[in-house]
């Protein structure tokens, strides 16, 4: 029982939008990696299995110019824990403008959490 629902639709990058279980998906493969995810948190392998939790990298605020930035956050597709380790993956086709340096910064920012690319 998939409880997959209507037509997926495309995004921009030309991957199908998909419903698993009441949830949105951007692509086939995100959804697929979450079904494998799910198992696994039913079969004891990982807990507190979480989607799309938010990091904040970078306050908002403004410089000594008075020019105002945003704020920079990360938000991956998965955070788990596997074997007492705290985990965030993100299921990765195209990679959208700014992910490489999201990505870094969220690694700089939080070495103690292990980054996957799926």
């Amino acid at each position: 029982n998939m409880n997959w629902s209507g037509n997926p639709s495309k995004n921009k990058y030309k991957n199908k939008k998909i419903t698993v279980y009441n949830i949105r998906f951007d692509s086939i493969a995100e959804s697929n990696r979450y079904l494998i995810l799910r198992s696994d948190q039913s079969k004891g392998l990982i807990i507190n299995l979480d989607l799309q939790p938010k990091y904040e990298l970078q306050k908002k605020g403004v410089n000594k110019w008075g020019q105002k930035y945003r704020e920079i956050t990360y938000t991956p597709d998965f955070q788990y824990i596997k074997n007492e380790v705290l985990t965030v993956e993100d299921c990765k086709g195209a990679k959208s403008e700014g992910y490489s340096l999201r990505r870094r910064l969220f690694m700089k920012k939080h070495p103690d959490i292990k980054f996957l690319e799926t």
